[in-house]
């Protein structure tokens, strides 16, 4: 079975078994992993055979869009 690869730009979603959940950009491709940077500025490396999934852009920013006002709502 052909190893999933992402490409340079696509946003991903990275589930690291010890470390949690993290979103980020590809910067980089490897010989069996990429690199991608978080929102805040982390620099990651996650193996190609690790679990990740590619985001897509749209529903990135609706999720973004309902995350934003639940907390509008619990502030108010």
């Amino acid at each position: 079975m052909p190893t999933k690869k992402p490409e340079i730009g696509n946003l991903i979603e990275h589930t690291c078994n010890l470390n949690g959940k993290f979103e980020g950009k590809v910067v980089q491709m490897l010989g069996m992993q990429f690199v991608y940077e978080t929102e805040d500025g982390q620099t990651r490396f996650c193996l190609f055979r690790e679990t990740w999934r590619k985001i897509d852009e749209y529903s990135k920013r609706e999720n973004d869009k309902i995350s934003t006002s639940k907390k509008k709502k619990k502030n108010n």
